[in-house]
């Protein structure tokens, strides 16, 4: 238990709890109570495994696991014994179950892993379109008046997350509680689902990783403005940086996600390329001004599809507009070239010279000295 407490409700951010609480939950218990209930027995485990010298398991994480806690401890293997119908049942055979059926054994609490198993199921339903999830026990997200008013924020959680799934993939059957007992549904579904956590050192190097970025982009523009002097470094400087504090925000704040924010990725590209012109000639120009807008203004249009203000499907609005965007941007680019034909201003010409410039000279001129 002192291992699974930290991971009571992983996958779900502390805002997907908070946005589920329901009324069951404040009469209850809310997920957050539940994970603080389950680290207080955790607690109490350890201290009676820290006592005892002869403890029982069946697996080798349960025998690593009271080595972390009471290395003295002698542990024995006995395996659990199972009711009798599992002996005199069947044996599970490929060619007698359904194909493409996943079985869970429970969905009542966060850490058997449910929400998890749905958010992956885009990629499953890509390659299995029939694709169907069968979950021992009753039904989390049952529509009656009673099971809504004694709907755990879990469940809500659940129902929010297979209707967001049904709306993207136009399925009307995608997962199926029953009742049966645990043997029927062994012998009739073609995977078991066990679903566990990543390592935790993963989510370390990660941290670091982010971190590291916002740490090399600010290096960057030091050295831009203390040595290179050079609009282009002052860039590269400036979108690692803001690239990096975005990650930061998708992986932390619990109301937006990577998935919705990626458009405001190609806005920073354009306010940083903005500035960068703005840096290296004390003044807007039309060839940084234009670009920089065209950027922005494609991650405004994309964020109304990934932020849902704009509720049709984006490839539906690119048929249909598809076109004349594309008769547009043509002309657009035509006048463009007319009008630099005559005004020259309009062209951004690279003048930076190199830092190093003159010690390569340098270099050439000793060169051209050793030659002769």
């Amino acid at each position: 238990m002192n291992s699974y407490s930290k991971y009571f409700y992983y996958g779900m951010s502390q805002w997907d709890v908070l946005r589920n609480i329901t009324l069951r939950d404040l009469l209850r218990e809310t997920i957050f109570m539940k994970a603080k209930t389950f680290g207080k027995r955790a607690i109490t485990e350890k201290r009676v495994l820290q006592a005892v010298d002869h403890v029982i398991g069946r697996t080798s994480w349960d025998k690593k696991q009271l080595w972390s806690i009471n290395p003295q401890a002698s542990y024995h293997f006995n395996n659990e014994i199972l009711r009798q119908e599992f002996y005199d049942c069947d044996e599970w055979q490929y060619s007698k179950c359904i194909k493409h059926s996943i079985f869970l054994n429970q969905a009542a609490v966060p850490y058997k892993g449910l929400h998890i198993l749905l958010k992956a199921m885009p990629l499953i339903l890509r390659e299995y379109p029939d694709t169907i999830i069968r979950v021992a026990g009753f039904n989390i997200c049952d529509m009656s008046f009673k099971r809504r008013i004694m709907r755990t924020g879990y469940g809500k959680y659940i129902k929010k997350l297979i209707n967001l799934l049904m709306e993207k993939n136009r399925k009307s059957l995608l997962l199926n509680f029953l009742i049966p007992s645990a043997i029927t549904l062994f012998l009739i579904c073609s995977v078991f689902a066990m679903l566990v956590t990543p390592p935790k050192f993963i989510k370390i190097l990660f941290v670091i990783f982010l971190l590291s970025q916002v740490v090399l982009g600010i290096l960057i523009i030091i050295f831009s403005l203390r040595i290179t002097k050079r609009a282009t470094h002052f860039f590269v400087g400036l979108l690692i940086l803001f690239w990096g504090l975005l990650q930061i925000i998708s992986k932390y704040n619990p109301l937006f996600s990577l998935k919705e924010l990626w458009p405001v990725y190609t806005c920073t590209a354009g306010i940083t390329l903005f500035i960068s012109g703005f840096y290296k000639y004390k003044k807007i120009k039309f060839g940084y001004f234009f670009p920089a807008a065209t950027l922005f203004f494609m991650g405004i249009w994309f964020s109304l599809f990934t932020f849902k203000i704009i509720k049709l499907p984006f490839m539906q609005v690119v048929s249909i507009f598809g076109p004349i965007f594309g008769a547009i941007l043509i002309i657009l680019l035509i006048l463009f070239f007319l009008l630099q034909r005559k005004h020259k201003e309009l062209i951004v010409i690279d003048e930076e010279t190199g830092t190093f410039s003159d010690e390569e000279d340098a270099f050439m001129d000793i060169e051209i000295d050793d030659n002769k």
